[in-house]
């Protein structure tokens, strides 16, 4: 992935995330730099077959990019080799990262910006809500929110409704109302992603 920031824009935090199936690779590389997992997270997921370990990972590398600045960032040592055979034949074998830059600038509005952790399994057509406390928007224009999903199905709906404000939040074609899993990245406007949302 390739980092862009302007000259006046300033790295307050970095996180890596990474996930995939089984009890998770918590070691792995970023740009050769060895790291470790400061979080970990497993869920399962019930198939016909049986029930799978899925596993979710997270890292503060903000010092790392902060000293690196723009250019390429690359995740190397990242294994599941071993996970393929089982979890292929059911459909959930899948592996991803993401890193997410906080950036300040001072021509910026007044700004919120929350950052929330977790991993929940979602299908098997048990509802699962994840009510998000501490964030306050009294206006919806001009406000942003993002997520990273490690399930990228666009032909797979499990009811994922995104609300704010009990307000259903949408944006056809890429996102529409009742799949907001769908392996787009909103940014990019890629369609392509297919294990993971942005």
């Amino acid at each position: 992935a390739n980092l862009t920031l302007n000259n006046t824009d300033q790295i307050v935090k970095a996180y890596l995330y990474w996930a995939g199936s089984g009890a998770g690779d918590l070691d792995i590389s970023l740009n050769n730099v060895a790291i470790s997992a400061d979080l970990h997270y497993n869920v399962t997921q019930t198939t016909s077959l049986g029930t799978f370990v899925l596993f979710g990972a997270f890292k503060d590398v903000t010092q790392l990019v902060q000293n690196m600045g723009n250019g390429n960032y690359n995740v190397t040592e990242f294994d599941l080799t071993n996970v393929i055979e089982p979890y292929c034949p059911n459909a959930i074998n899948f592996g991803g990262w993401a890193m997410v830059v906080i950036y300040k600038n001072e021509t910026f509005k007044l700004t919120q910006l929350n950052v929330y952790h977790g991993m929940h399994s979602i299908g098997n057509n048990v509802p699962i809500s994840i009510d998000l406390e501490g964030l306050h928007v009294i206006d919806k224009i001009g406000s942003k929110i993002g997520f990273i999903a490690w399930e990228g199905d666009a032909n797979i709906s499990n009811g994922e409704v995104l609300k704010l404000n009990n307000q259903d939040l949408f944006e056809n074609p890429l996102n529409p109302i009742n799949n907001a899993f769908n392996g787009t990245n909103s940014i990019t406007g890629s369609n392509t992603l297919y294990n993971m949302d942005i």
